[in-house]
C-alpha cells in the first residue's frame, strides 16, 4: 500500500506498506540540506524532527 490514509489524528503517509513519519522524513531533509549547504532545508528538516519527537522511535507499531 502506498499513499495517504485518512486517520482521526491526522493523515498518514505510507510507502511500500510502511508508514513514513515526518520525523524520519525531516532527518532525511536535514541531512540533504547539510550535504547541499542549504541552511533553509536543514532548518526545515530539524523543525519536522522536533515536531515529531514525541512519536520517536518513528515505528508504525509504536505510534498512534
Amino acid at each position: 500500500m502506498t499513499g495517504i490514509v485518512h486517520h482521526p489524528w491526522g493523515p498518514r503517509l505510507y510507502l511500500a506498506g510502511l508508514r513514513v513519519h515526518h520525523g524520519s522524513a525531516g532527518c532525511a531533509l536535514a541531512l540533504a540540506g547539510l550535504k547541499r549547504h542549504a541552511p533553509l532545508l536543514t532548518v526545515a528538516g530539524l523543525v519536522m524532527v522536533l515536531d515529531d519527537l514525541a512519536d520517536f522511535p518513528w515505528r508504525d507499531c509504536d505510534s498512534h
